[in-house]
């Protein structure tokens, strides 16, 4: 099982990298106007296809919030130095920031921000603007002007969608189904 789940992470790992250093050839031969990456110094962003127990989920992560995309605020190209983990690349990656109001704190329920911005590796996963998801989040750290944002503690675990028919929550990624009071308890503070 283990040997399954590393063997999984590292054909993910090499899929990513294909894509990003495909992405890196097509910004330099094709680069519509507008797009130049940008020259922030840093920013810390999290790749991340690790799976995680849900108490380590709960412990990795900065925010868990039920929340609804109010819509694409921006697509960019963005020049990536560290990631989270204080690991040095140097690669360009195309990104989107969407807007999303938090409805309700699930992890650091006392003060949650009233909106954040979300930001994902373009066309990772789709986000739908008007529906109600649950995000696992971490924040971004750096020095650019995505600092203060957040991303996904992992792609497979961080988001879920609301059916909202049967108010099960569905994963984005694996399409895994729980219920959303069930998700609820599980992560509460």
């Amino acid at each position: 099982m283990r040997k399954i789940k590393l063997l999984s992470v590292l054909t993910i790992t090499l899929v990513i990298a294909t894509v990003s250093v495909y992405m890196i050839n097509f910004n330099r031969t094709n680069k519509p106007q507008g797009t130049e990456p940008s020259t922030e110094k840093t920013i810390k962003y999290n790749f991340s296809e690790e799976l995680f127990s849900d108490e380590k989920l709960k412990q990795v992560s900065d925010l868990i919030v039920r929340a609804k995309v109010k819509g694409l605020k921006e697509k960019a190209t963005k020049k990536v130095s560290t990631t989270s983990n204080n690991e040095k690349v140097d690669i360009t990656a195309p990104i989107e920031i969407y807007e999303v109001d938090v409805l309700e704190g699930i992890k650091n329920n006392e003060k949650p921000p009233k909106s954040i911005d979300l930001v994902i590796p373009a066309s990772s996963i789709t986000i739908e603007t008007g529906k109600e998801y649950m995000l696992s989040l971490y924040k971004i750290k750096g020095e650019s002007s995505l600092t203060g944002s957040y991303g996904l503690t992992s792609f497979s675990q961080g988001i879920y969608k609301l059916d909202e028919s049967n108010q099960e929550l569905v994963s984005v990624k694996t399409k895994q189904k729980i219920k959303k009071d069930d998700f609820i308890a599980k992560f509460k503070d």
